[in-house]
């Protein structure tokens, strides 16, 4: 009678135990049917930051801040320590988030400020732009960028004058948004050159990471962000309701990040390398009274389909130049010939180390030097 009770309580036990193992199985499951799990806000698990910080390590200079009219900029005002493709730098920002030691008030004509620009009669000024290779990505700290080992090359090659250079480069950027820049920061400095050195984003942003001609770089997942919200006033009553608004909300967050297939077709390269040109003729027209240098930057490698392209860029651009009195071209796809990743020149397909950005600037010295007696005509 005993073990008969004893096995009734046992069977008991055990039913009471699976119920409310069930129980919580099935709170568990609707809870994250009703209430996913979402990775949009992960660092790690973002498909496009992912990647990124699988190579370069969380470091906080990678990270943009939106920009009116130039869309993102780094963070302003950093003064950082880290890690970039086993690079360790040290870079300081100024307050727009460039890597420059000059404060920038834009459009602050006739105003008194702190640290303003005051351009003397024996001052020379040079306004650098381009993508993050031109921002100095590679170099170990500010004074190893292409920038600053520029200023010191004028300077040392040319004492009879000061020689300022101004970087106005940024991570990412193509050439459009450079020539937004250039007006908008660049024109506080009353710049005698204007020096660029990209072409690879002009290129690989539209089509290798597929946001196409305009381009809308960094800014797809906002455009996705927006979309989220766009349709709620066709929602219908029941997905209006909390939860399932939540899920719906969810759902579409984790697409933000989702990264865009690439657009290789010939249509897509001819758009990239014509809104490129087009961005120049804009500097060119905006600028048409100061000397020009254009520069186009060299890279290690990149995908076989993307080369045709490039060298269409490069001849597109030379032939521009050429029938300009200002404009000066250079190929720097030549300065390195059989470059690769990692062989002291470069630390991935288009930044530079230390001593790469000098030989680039030297060059750049060289050629402004060269036509800085030239009449602009």
């Amino acid at each position: 009678m005993e073990k008969n009770d004893s096995r009734k309580r046992l069977g008991f036990w055990m039913v009471l135990a699976g119920f409310w193992a069930l129980l919580a199985v099935v709170l568990v499951g609707g809870l994250g049917f009703l209430f996913p799990a979402n990775h949009a806000l992960d660092r790690a698990a973002n498909p496009i930051l992912g990647p990124i910080l699988a190579s370069v390590g969380d470091a906080k200079m990678i990270r943009f801040e939106f920009q009116p009219y130039t869309g993102f900029h780094h963070p302003a005002n950093a003064d950082v320590e880290e890690v970039f493709r086993g690079q360790r730098y040290h870079f300081r920002t100024n307050n727009y988030g460039f890597l420059t030691p000059y404060t920038m008030y834009p459009f602050n004509a006739g105003r008194t400020s702190p640290g303003r620009f005051e351009k003397g009669a024996n001052d020379r000024v040079v306004l650098l732009s381009g993508g993050s290779a031109a921002y100095g990505w590679g170099a170990s700290s500010n004074e190893r960028t292409i920038s600053y080992v520029l200023a010191a090359e004028l300077n040392r090659r040319d004492p009879a004058h000061r020689w300022h250079v101004v970087n106005l480069a940024m991570g990412g950027w193509i050439a459009y948004q450079q020539q937004i820049a250039l007006d908008l920061y660049g024109s506080e400095f009353d710049g005698d050159w204007i020096v660029l050195f990209d072409g690879r984003n002009d290129i690989y942003v539209p089509t290798i990471q597929g946001e196409r001609v305009p381009n809308y770089f960094l800014s797809t997942g906002q455009r996705r962000l927006d979309a989220v919200f766009d349709d709620a006033e066709h929602l219908s009553a029941w997905q209006r309701m909390p939860v399932f608004a939540y899920r719906r909300l969810a759902d579409r967050l984790q697409q933000v990040g989702a990264p865009l297939p690439a657009v290789t077709t010939s249509e897509e390269f001819t758009n990239a390398v014509r809104f490129y040109k087009h961005s120049l003729e804009r500097i060119v027209a905006r600028f048409h009274d100061r000397k020009i240098l254009l520069m186009t930057q060299p890279l290690s490698e990149y995908p076989s389909i993307v080369a045709p392209a490039y060298a269409r860029l490069i001849s597109e651009v030379g032939a521009m130049a050429a029938g300009l009195p200002n404009c000066t071209y250079v190929d720097a796809t030549g300065i390195f010939p059989g470059a690769r990743p990692g062989d002291g020149n470069f630390i991935d397909d288009c930044h530079l180390t230390d001593s790469a950005q000098r030989v680039v600037a030297e060059r750049m010295a060289v050629e402004i030097l060269a036509r800085e007696r030239a009449p602009v005509g």
